[in-house]
């Protein structure tokens, strides 16, 4: 007997925190033995010596001890009153963990001497269908009821004014509670998982909705808010399915993180201005909803707050609004409301109307700084965005696939668009004219933005970026402002209506494939300052009949005029290579000049079709030559003058049947002596006075020095060597 009495001493001491000579005692009422302690004050406690020892074996297995006693089954009652040495105790308290575990219990009768429920003191009571709670208790702790899957109702008396975390939490079965006056706060958790609680009831007094307080009360339709709440805290309604309707009283100044997450029978909200900021996810997937108000006073609509709202079809925007977080509206794709922000907002979060498509206008004001990446990602819908002045920047990807925005402004403030910000806005039809200042494109920018008419770029853009008007089949002109000096590779790929391209004088470099098969170029004039033309840059641009290489030009990369229409090609100067099939399958191409510079010619140089009549080289050492580079040899070459031997006893020159030399140029010198430019249309010739003057157009037609149009002429005084001239005229 003494050991059993130690043994629950200790017992009373770990499991209560109570003092060594406090003594755990059994009595039996009604037929059921619970045991209790009498505390400090004289009032008894009914304890947990039941409440089990619980350890995890190897293989994760659970073992329970139960210190040898029984548990209590089917209805109990507890007495009001205990002996105890000789004396009557009141019983006031449900100790913590008294009843823990006890799943055969099916209803409790508590007396009215109890003022205190402990915590866990019944919870995974499974069974338990009924409980009263008297009259008198003042606190219901933490986790009292929950897990007791049986019970379908509770009535809260009007005594108790705290309630512990999770004190009722996944009550499957219970269907209806009244908290009563007096209770400021509904605890974190408090209702969690009580998937058939139908009907709430809550105080005046209440100030306090907690984290997930009623998350996953999924038959729960609506819910009266007393006018005095301030606070619903994070997922307070998270997956409440079936409500359907909720109004905030005006007094509310916080909403939390999901607090109406996946709500998806809620058809509209109403946010009073008290609340500055809707919290992150707070309306997310709520697919029924159709409308949304905003109060005067709300400032930030926090990240995804209304993502996923399908039936979402209008919003206001108050004027004190300055933030919407990122995914706000995202897949939204019903909510047509112009997005008309007031002065004073900021800040639109990466991808916040995403996919929206219903939305047709958009005007956001001055006081942004800058359009966040992705922001208006696939909104097919949009025709019309106004930009206010003080916007810098559009973010990357801002209005990707937007095909049915047909205009945009550009404000005098605006220095960057970053890649792919208008890619695939196919019906996006005004002049992309970007304002003095402007400093940075990204790649991609406007690719396939098909209706564009005409690009004009100020010089204070050093560079032109990778594929940014790649497949803007309508673009027609672009103007290049000076102190542009980099034009990246594909920039102008595929325009197949570009007919007109002003350079800079401050170009030097053109990349790959940049002006590659853009079919409606005539002429192009690239400035002494180029000095380089990368792969392919002007290739299959098959309506190209003047071209005007740059005379710093050194090396002639590989396909650089493939597949053009020139006919007569001058190759400058200081060119040293000609790269692999540069001059391929060009059909019209008659004669060609090579400098003295030239020693290497590329491989299938002049194969596919080139119908090359004349080929003059002004290089006395036959150039190096690639494999395949002629198809046929019935071409008449014309080399400087007593070269022409070592042409033919060269073994691939010497297969040409007609080689001529030219003994008849004068030297620099005297071609300086005269002066040849021109100017308003027309070709002028100083310091050639008695001698006859010859202008031909490329294709070696003799023309009138009369409004000449825009292209490259041969000018030929004399006996002098012909010069090339070129006119701009427009």
């Amino acid at each position: 007997m003494k050991k059993a009495v130690f043994t629950l001493a200790i017992l009373a001491m770990v499991t209560l925190g109570l003092r060594a000579q406090d003594s755990v005692f059994s009595y039996t009422h009604q037929g059921t033995t619970l045991y209790y302690i009498v505390d400090s004050t004289g009032d008894a406690t009914v304890v947990a010596p039941l409440y089990p020892n619980v350890h995890y074996n190897a293989d994760s297995t659970v073992v329970e001890t139960w210190w040898g006693y029984s548990k209590p089954q089917g209805a109990v009652t507890v007495p009001d009153s205990v002996p105890f040495l000789g004396t009557n105790h009141a019983v006031t308290k449900v100790g913590s963990n008294a009843f823990r575990r006890c799943d055969s219990v099916t209803a409790i009768t508590l007396p009215a001497s109890v003022t205190t429920l402990g915590r866990n003191c019944f919870r995974q009571c499974f069974r338990l269908a009924s409980i009263n709670i008297p009259q008198g208790v003042t606190l219901i702790g933490y986790s009292a009821f929950s897990d007791c899957i049986g019970l379908t109702s509770v009535v809260i008396p009007s005594s108790v004014t705290a309630i512990g975390e999770w004190a009722f939490s996944r009550c499957y079965s219970l269907t209806s509670v009244a908290i009563p006056e007096g209770v400021t706060e509904i605890p974190s958790y408090c209702f969690y998982y009580d998937s058939l609680l139908t009907v709430v009831n809550l105080p005046s007094s209440l100030t306090t909705i907690g984290k997930r307080s009623f998350n996953r009360c999924t038959s729960l339709q609506s819910i009266n808010l007393p006018n005095g709440l301030t606070i619903i805290d994070d997922n307070a309604f998270d997956y409440c399915s079936s409500l359907h309707s909720i109004t905030l009283p005006a007094s509310l100044d916080s909403i939390g993180i999901a607090a109406f997450g996946w709500c998806e029978s809620l058809e509209q909200i109403s946010i009073p201005g008290g609340v500055s900021t809707i919290g992150e996810w707070a309306f997310n997937n709520c697919h029924s909803l159709q409308s949304v108000t905003l109060g005067e006073g709300v400032e930030t609509i926090g990240q995804c707050a209304f993502r996923e709202c399908g039936s979402l079809t209008s919003v206001n925007y108050p004027s004190t609004l300055r933030v919407i977080g990122g995914y706000a509206f995202q897949y939204d794709t019903l909510l047509a409301t112009p997005l008309n922000l007031p002065d004073g907002f900021r800040t639109i979060g990466i991808v916040a109307f995403g996919d929206c498509n219903s939305i047709l206008s958009i005007s956001l004001p001055g006081t942004m700084d800058s359009i966040s990446p992705q922001v208006f990602w696939g909104c097919k819908g949009l025709q019309s965005v106004t930009l206010g002045e003080g916007i810098r920047k559009i973010g990357a990807n801002a209005f990707f696939k937007c095909p049915s925005l047909t205009s945009i402004n550009f404000p005098s403030s605006l220095r960057v668009i970053e890649g792919a910000a208008f890619t695939d806005d196919s019906s996006l039809a005004v002049p992309i004219n970007l304002p003095e200042g402007f400093l940075s494109l990204g790649t991609n920018a406007f690719r396939s933005c098909v209706s564009i008419p005409s690009v004009s770029l100020p010089g204070t853009v050093d560079s032109i970026p990778q594929a940014v008007f790649l497949g803007c089949t309508g673009l027609q002109t672009a103007t290049l402002g000076e102190g542009i000096r980099i034009i990246d590779n594909h920039a102008f790929y595929g325009c197949d209506h570009l007919r007109h391209v002003d350079f800079p004088s401050t170009l030097e470099e053109v990349g790959k494939m940049v002006f590659a098969w853009c079919a409606a170029l005539d002429s192009l004039f690239f400035p002494p300052s180029t000095h380089q033309l990368g792969y392919a840059a002007i290739a299959v641009c098959e309506n190209l009949k003047a071209v005007q290489l740059p005379e710093g030009l050194e090396v002639m990369d590989s396909l650089l005029l493939y597949g053009t229409g020139i006919e007569t090609l001058i190759v400058p100067p200081h060119v040293s290579r000609i790269e692999y099939a540069a001059l391929v399958r060009c059909q019209h191409l008659h004669k060609v000049e090579l400098p003295a510079a030239v020693t290497y010619l590329g491989d299938s140089l002049f194969f596919g079709g080139t119908p090359l009549d004349t080929l003059i080289l002004g290089c006395t050492v036959p150039p190096t030559l690639g494999s395949g580079v002629f198809k046929h040899y019935n071409t008449l070459l014309i080399v400087p003058c007593g070269a022409a031997e070592t042409y033919r006893q060269h073994p691939v020159w010497g297969r040409f049947a007609n080689i001529e030399e030219n003994c008849n140029a004068i030297d620099d010198a005297d071609a300086s002596a005269v002066n040849i430019y021109a100017a308003n249309g027309r070709i002028i010739v100083e310091g050639a006075e008695g001698e006859t003057v010859y202008i031909y157009d490329l294709t070696g037609r003799s023309v009138c020095n009369d409004s000449l149009p825009t292209g490259v002429y041969l000018v030929k005084v004399s006996n002098r060597p012909a010069r090339k001239v070129v006119v701009l005229n427009h």
